[in-house]
């Protein structure tokens, strides 16, 4: 089970010098699907355009349509830099009553702007439910990203962080997101509680193709995947601070220890680990020995730790 729960984040940072990165891509049949619930359409003329960005405000309508969500006409979007009388207002709108988008630093939605990956991933991965998983795990992005590689989200896709997710790929992951089993909020009050809603153990069979398409039926094959019978919440990710020491290179794959802790595992990094310095990304090569880091690990069956994430600091985090 620990095996499994490491297989994840192969959102990796692509080198963009020589060769293209490989990805699955949406076929014409789920494309067709998703136009079927008016999920996913094309401009005015058509034309779907899937090698282009996505907008933030295009991006929202898509998801609040397979939520079964619709705006009121009449209401006013909150976030002052949405015009009234934008054609999203009440989309946008109604994305944040539901809590799938918020505002920057300055309030402000910035509907114009492209979705990002790691932000459209967010969004799915907060629709399915999943959000206090993702929280538990290191949140925004890395924990998001870890729940939606786990869930087969982004399954044989590779993307490029911070930059903006192009329409194929944000259908493809849309259209994935159909049949994936919601989690729901089973315990309130002192017992807090959340179960995967895949129609075993007592729970109802749920997921949004349900609730777009109620007399849909799953056969036995689709009913099954990896993940039914596991138990989501099990804490198998940690945090550790530690001194980087003794950083080596091999094929790509980074290793280095904690010389300071008695017993240190090997942690190893590859290029599907997110790194980053004040919520920003960096290259993996930033990383030097006597650097100071907050990992987020998860152990491998051969002893060593895999790192999922590094936050980097300058100066010891912990004086």
């Amino acid at each position: 089970m620990k095996k499994l729960f490491a297989i994840i984040l192969t959102l990796s940072l692509c080198v963009v010098m020589g060769f293209p990165c490989m990805a699955s891509t949406i076929t014409a049949e789920e494309l067709e699907e998703l136009k079927t619930y008016e999920i996913f359409t094309g401009d005015s003329e058509g034309n779907l355009r899937l090698e282009d960005d996505i907008n933030r405000a295009e991006a929202v309508k898509m998801i609040c349509t397979l939520l079964c969500l619709k705006p009121d006409p009449t209401s006013k979007c909150s976030f002052p830099d949405v015009a009234p009388g934008h054609w999203a207002e009440g989309w946008i709108e109604l994305g944040k009553i539901a809590g799938i988008v918020s505002g920057d630093d300055e309030g402000n939605f910035r509907p114009y702007d492209s979705v990002t990956n790691e932000e459209y991933i967010k969004m799915l991965v907060t629709s399915l439910g999943y959000q206090p998983l993702a929280e538990q795990r290191g949140g925004f992005p890395a924990g998001y990203i870890a729940v939606a590689n786990s869930n087969g989200l982004t399954k044989d896709m590779q993307f490029m962080v911070n930059v903006s997710a192009k329409r194929g790929d944000v259908a493809l992951m849309t259209y994935r997101a159909l049949d994936i089993p919601l989690m729901a909020q089973t315990g309130f009050g002192s017992q807090v509680e959340y179960q995967i809603m895949n129609g075993e153990n007592g729970t109802d069979k749920r997921t949004l193709r349900l609730e777009l398409h109620p007399d849909y039926v799953y056969s036995e094959k689709e009913n099954k995947s990896e993940f039914d019978g596991i138990d989501f919440l099990e804490s198998i990710y940690s945090y550790e601070d530690v001194e980087v020491t003794g950083l080596s290179q091999k094929d790509g794959t980074y290793t280095f220890k904690d010389e300071k802790k008695a017993e240190s595992p090997v942690y190893t990094v590859d290029s599907s680990t997110y790194v980053y310095i004040n919520k920003r990304t960096v290259p993996l090569v930033a990383l030097k020995d006597g650097m100071y880091a907050k990992l987020l690990c998860a152990p491998e069956d051969d002893g060593t730790v895999r790192v999922l994430g590094i936050e980097i600091f300058e100066f010891n985090p912990n004086k």
